[in-house]
């Protein structure tokens, strides 16, 4: 049995050329300094009730882009575009892989955490016509997401360092795309498989920090 930290769950939203991609981005208040400016997927970590890796990105999703939280702010985009695009979202989720990552950096910026975990990667092919809706707000300062920033970013800038990924993202995205990704702080993921249906079916992994899987080897 594999002891990890815990296991993640995040989506890669690209169009259907996969030549445009969203990202949620850390801003200057990031705690983990390093990464301020860096983008990072949508998605999060396994919380109390999630019982499988697409449950954990469903509440994440819901979450991030969270309509009830925005409601009536006049920094944010209007809700039923936030609908839209988090609608697009969820109705073209497929599971891509998971992966095992082993990352220094958590290591390195996390004092006493395991560097292990299991990350079930998704993709989400949606319209160009929701990445022009998105690329209007946000160049006119309204905002999408109730945490972080959102990022807007091309392949070409991701391929040559214009844009970092976060955390071990710039190797999943690389296995995603096929291609090899700027990597500053050489975390490694390595692919094991496809991602399973319960978390009843991890039980080759003992899950140290995981709140959602107190009935599954903590």
């Amino acid at each position: 049995m594999i002891s990890v930290d815990h296991h993640a769950s995040v989506v890669i939203v690209t169009d259907p050329n996969r030549e445009l991609f969203i990202f949620n981005g850390y801003d200057d208040g990031y705690p983990v300094i390093p990464f301020r400016g860096f983008a990072n997927f949508l998605g999060g970590n396994a919380d109390k009730g999630d019982i499988s890796p697409e449950t954990i990105l469903a509440r994440e999703l819901g979450e991030e882009l969270a309509v009830s939280r925005v409601a009536g702010g006049r920094d944010y985009a209007p809700i039923d575009d936030i609908t839209s695009l988090l609608s697009g979202i969820r109705s073209s989720v497929k599971a891509h892989a998971d992966f095992l990552v082993q990352d220094p950096a958590v290591r390195a910026l996390k004092p006493g955490r395991l560097r292990e975990s299991v990350v079930s990667c998704y993709g989400s092919e949606i319209p160009v016509e929701l990445f022009e809706m998105a690329s209007s707000h946000l160049k006119a300062g309204r905002k999408l997401v109730s945490e972080g920033i959102m990022y807007l970013s091309r392949r070409e800038e991701l391929l040559n360092g214009k844009r970092f990924l976060a955390w071990c993202s710039p190797v999943i995205f690389g296995h995603f795309l096929g291609e090899n990704i700027p990597n500053p702080h050489h975390a490694q993921a390595i692919p094991i498989g496809k991602i399973r249906d319960s978390f009843e079916k991890y039980g080759d992994f003992s899950y140290v920090l995981q709140a959602g899987r107190a009935n599954y080897n903590i």
